[in-house]
Formats: structure tokens, C-alpha cells, sequence
């Protein structure tokens, strides 16, 4: 349903056909790498999944080679879980299923005009992902996914405060929701950095942004913010004939000292 749980898959979408990515670490679906598709997509997660292939372009994702680099920091790994917010498609957390024991996605908060989100959840669900059909900012506390990873694009223009620190008021409120569902009945509406502690020890924000401003911006966001820990590490990727850079910023969500960013 909308707003937190797995909705039942549509009867009216039963005739689509598969979108392709499905499986999971633990699966048995990965003891082979297609080397060629690897190449391709520039990212052996892909290629570790017979059936994967990626719905949307590079342009209007995160590159696939961002999951490569997850697991070789051991951020992502076959005892894990992981969720990609903020997507319409899922080919990030359909990569990440070959290197993580469990993936989910959720979506956005603005759904694309003219495409329902019932048939987005199930499209994404057609792909062996779990998904939460409704976007993390409105659900309440109980229905937030407990997983170790939570991964999105930063995004946003760069040149607006708003949309270039829109990931930041969601990962604010995602610590809140967390930390008051997972801490028990004696935590406060305003979390203290210890209840944070207690709570979120051992959970990790990974969040993407392309080369050049949009990186810059969210540099400057996890500055301004106070995180603590953190770190960023650069991913030169290749898909077909597009190439360039992107920017992962590892922030774990037990961070200490974190505050709104002002716009």
C-alpha cells in the first residue's frame, strides 16, 4: 500500500513483462560474472545477475560502478541490508542485490507526472525487490525499512539551496524516525545524540552525487551539517559511451553533532 507496507502485487499489471535484476547475495545467483555484460554496464555487479539489465540511463541514475565501490569499502556486503530511496527504478539496489543479502527501494516524493506509483512499486517488485511503496518523509516511525544501508542520489540543482540539501532533510528525519522506533518508549520526539548512538550504531547513509557542482554542494551540505566519520571516495565509471565521475559520501547514521543545514 501507499505510505510504508509491501503493496499486493496489481492484477492489471500482470501482462507486463520482466524487467530483469532480480536475486540476492545469498540466492545462488551470483556464483558466475557475465564479464562482457561487466564491461558494458562498467560494473561486475552487473553482470553477477543473468537476468539484470537497467531500466533507466545513467543520465537520470546513480552509475551501477557506485555498488562496486559499496562493496569493496565493505559498506555493502552479503551480510547486509540495503535500501535505494528516492527511486522510480531501482537499478541501483537491483545491482546491489548481487553483493547484499537483502535489498529494498522506495520512492520519491514527487512521483513522475502521469506514472502511478502502484505500477512503479510493482514494476520494481517484478525484479525481486522488496519495496515500500511510498516515500520515507511521510511514513511514521514504525513503518521506516530497518536495514544497515541507505543509499540515494544527492541530486538537486546545485544552485538551489532547497533541492541541492533536499537528501539531507530526508536522512534528519530518517535518523529521528529510526532512532524513535528502534530505541524504545523512552525516547524523546527530539532524539539526544546518545539515543542516535544507541539506535543507529552500525547503520550507514551512502549518498551519490555526480562530478563537478552537485558534488560540491553536497560536500559542503555534510560540512555545514556537522557529521562525524565520514568519508567520500571518488568513482571514475564507464557505461556504453558515456564515462565521468561520481562522488559516494559514507556517513554513518550514528553520527554525533548533526544539524539542519539552512537554506
Amino acid at each position: 500500500r501507499e505510505g510504508g507496507e509491501e503493496e499486493a502485487e496489481d492484477s492489471d499489471d500482470s501482462d507486463d513483462s520482466d524487467d530483469g535484476g532480480g536475486g540476492t547475495a545469498a540466492d545462488g545467483g551470483t556464483s558466475k560474472v557475465d564479464e562482457e555484460k561487466a564491461r558494458r554496464l562498467g560494473a561486475r555487479c552487473a553482470g553477477a545477475s543473468a537476468s539484470f539489465e537497467p531500466v533507466a540511463t545513467v543520465q537520470h541514475r546513480p552509475p551501477l560502478a557506485v555498488v562496486d565501490e559499496l562493496a569493496r569499502l565493505g559498506v555493502l556486503a552479503p551480510e547486509k541490508s540495503a535500501i535505494e530511496m528516492n527511486t522510480l527504478d531501482g537499478d541501483l539496489a537491483a545491482c546491489a542485490a548481487s553483493v547484499a543479502g537483502r535489498v529494498e527501494v522506495s520512492l520519491p516524493r514527487d512521483n513522475q507526472p502521469g506514472t502511478p506509483s502502484r505500477r512503479v512499486c510493482a514494476g520494481m517488485r517484478r525484479r525481486g525487490l522488496r519495496v515500500t511503496c511510498g516515500t520515507l518523509l511521510t511514513m511514521n516511525p514504525f513503518e521506516i525499512p530497518n536495514v544497515d544501508v541507505y543509499m540515494a542520489r544527492a541530486g538537486g540543482d546545485a544552485d538551489t539551496c532547497a533541492k541541492s540539501t533536499g537528501w539531507h532533510k530526508l536522512l534528519e528525519q530518517l535518523r529521528v524516525k529510526l532512532t524513535r522506533r528502534l530505541g524504545g518508549a523512552d525516547v524523546p520526539e527530539e532524539p539526544a545524540d546518545g539515543d542516535f548512538a544507541r539506535a543507529l550504531r552500525g547503520k550507514t547513509a551512502a549518498i551519490v552525487a555526480a562530478e563537478g557542482t552537485e558534488a560540491d554542494a553536497a560536500r559542503r551540505t555534510v560540512r555545514d551539517a556537522g557529521w562525524r566519520g565520514w568519508n567520500e571516495t571518488e568513482v571514475a565509471w564507464t557505461e556504453g559511451d558515456a564515462n565521468g565521475t561520481a562522488t559516494v559520501f559514507v556517513l554513518p547514521m550514528d553520527s554525533p553533532g548533526v544539524r539542519s543545514v539552512a537554506c
